[in-house]
């Protein structure tokens, strides 16, 4: 699927792996409007994503990996705390106040996290350096390092990948392929 049809296996694998916490699910898979919502335990979640960041690189691979690492959900937080209250007007008034008050800070404070977990990511870079080096044809070599180093541009500039993880094979790897210009910037970057 991801060869022959990326922007739908991304849809697909955002289907799977994207929490729903405000849809409301029934048992038979299904939700309140007849769609059926599948949503893969964390084991399959787990094959899914380590199939696709072994499988072989290409432009498709690389598109799909870049749009999950740059997809975010928002961490679960648990609901405001519900205190009792005794009867009376004002105090019914303030524990509304309050309780907007929590939400509010909640929702100012809710953060981002990436889909796929940057250990996947660290992952699909290496099997791209590795397919880099082990082509044979010139042609095809050079044109895979210029994605692959575009794509880690892509993933530096967008904080996505912090580059002291990878720095010592990013540098090898440009070092390696120092007569192809986009490796040349992708050194100068991990560089700053």
């Amino acid at each position: 699927l991801v060869e022959n049809n990326p922007i739908v296996a991304i849809e697909c694998l955002l289907r799977l792996l994207s929490p729903s916490p405000f849809e409301e699910h029934y048992e038979d898979g299904g939700d309140k409007d007849g769609i059926n919502t599948f949503l893969a335990t964390e084991t399959e979640c787990n094959e899914y994503l380590s199939a696709l960041v072994s499988m072989d690189m290409s432009i498709h691979s690389m598109e799909v990996v870049n749009r999950l690492a740059t997809y975010s959900v928002p961490e679960q937080s648990p609901p405001p705390q519900q205190r009792q209250q005794s009867k009376g007007k004002s105090n019914i008034k303030n524990h509304q106040q309050s309780l907007q008050q929590q939400l509010q800070k909640q929702n100012e404070q809710q953060q981002q996290q990436p889909l796929l977990h940057p250990e996947y990511v660290r992952h699909f870079i290496l099997n791209c350096i590795s397919s880099c080096e082990n082509i044979q044809n010139q042609y095809t070599q050079n044109r895979l390092v210029r994605l692959v180093c575009v794509f880690l541009q892509s993933l530096i500039r967008n904080k996505i990948l912090d580059v002291q993880d990878l720095y010592v094979q990013i540098q090898d790897f440009c070092i390696t392929f120092s007569r192809i210009q986009e490796a040349l910037n992708l050194y100068q970057l991990i560089k700053k």
